[in-house]
């Protein structure tokens, strides 16, 4: 009798490139999906309270932004664990009931991109860390092929801007 295993999640990557894919790009990966994309100004920072997050999404939306992506994920544990000291150790507070659901939770990392580039005085009114990622395109890839993606980008001397992978 032969088992058959459940077929495995296929992962897929998107790879933002600064500039257009070129059409012999495209010839030599056929299987990728692409989409060309504005300037956008990415936003992030750790938020422990979701309503940061609220209130960030509400700020976008009244100044009439157009909300291009929103990602949140649980910080690294290494970066949760308070600093080792060499000497003693005091415990630290327990919080109170209230608090302990949203302290399971944890603190997310947290960044949304909106288009277009914002300016300095909107900027610092959001206390929120910037970068921005100019105008590009973005190719949908699937991992198997993911490194040979990236040896033709670099091969065609484009400049890969972040690269995002999905389940």
């Amino acid at each position: 009798m032969v088992e058959l295993s459940p077929p495995q999640e296929q992962l897929i990557y998107e790879i933002r490139v600064r500039g257009e894919i070129p059409d012999l790009l495209r010839v030599r990966h056929p299987l990728i999906e692409t989409v060309t994309c504005r300037t956008e100004t990415v936003l992030y920072r750790d938020v422990s309270d979701p309503a940061e997050l609220d209130l960030l999404l509400e700020q976008v939306q009244s100044w009439g932004l157009v909300l291009c992506s929103l990602r949140a994920s649980p910080l690294p544990a290494d970066l949760l664990a308070p600093p080792r000291s060499s000497t003693t150790m005091t415990p630290s507070p327990v919080p109170s009931p209230a608090l302990q659901g949203e302290r399971a939770a944890g603190p997310r990392s947290c960044e949304l991109s909106v288009e277009g580039v914002l300016g300095p005085a909107l900027l610092r009114s959001m206390r929120w860390s910037h970068r921005v990622l100019p105008a590009g395109s973005v190719a949908r890839i699937n991992g198997e092929d993911v490194s040979g993606f990236l040896a033709s980008c670099s091969d065609y001397g484009l400049v890969v801007e972040q690269v995002t992978r999905r389940a």
